[in-house]
C-alpha cells in the first residue's frame, strides 16, 4: 500500500499514521530506502509498512487524523534567531 506525505509529515507521523506505532518508522525508512531523519517533500508517495496496532490505524483514518510535526520555515527561522549571540545584556539576557 503506499501513502502520499502531506505538509509537515516525516516518517515518524507516517509510521504512526499508517502502522499505529512510531516503531514502524525505521521500516519504512528501509522499505522507501531513506534516512529516518529525511525532510520529506509534499505529496510523494511511500510505501507503507505493516499495521502494528489496527485500532490506531482505523481511528487515525475514521477521525481524519494526519499527524504533522515537523517544524514550519517560520518555526526554523524564529529557532535560529535565538541563543546569546542575539540576546542583549540587560534585554533578554538579565545579570543579577
Amino acid at each position: 500500500m503506499e501513502v502520499k506525505v502531506k505538509e509537515r509529515q516525516s516518517l515518524l507521523d507516517i509510521a504512526l499514521q499508517t502502522s499505529g506505532g512510531m516503531a514502524a518508522a525505521w521500516g519504512l525508512a528501509a522499505i522507501n530506502d531513506t534516512s529516518l531523519t529525511a525532510v520529506l517533500s509534499d505529496d510523494l508517495p511511500l510505501r507503507t509498512a505493516p499495521v502494528e496496532h489496527p485500532y490506531t490505524v482505523n481511528r487515525y483514518h475514521v477521525e481524519k487524523i494526519y499527524p504533522a510535526t515537523a517544524l514550519s520555515r517560520e518555526e526554523e527561522t524564529a529557532l535560529t534567531q535565538e541563543g546569546i549571540h542575539f540576546m542583549g545584556i540587560e534585554i533578554d539576557f538579565i545579570v543579577s
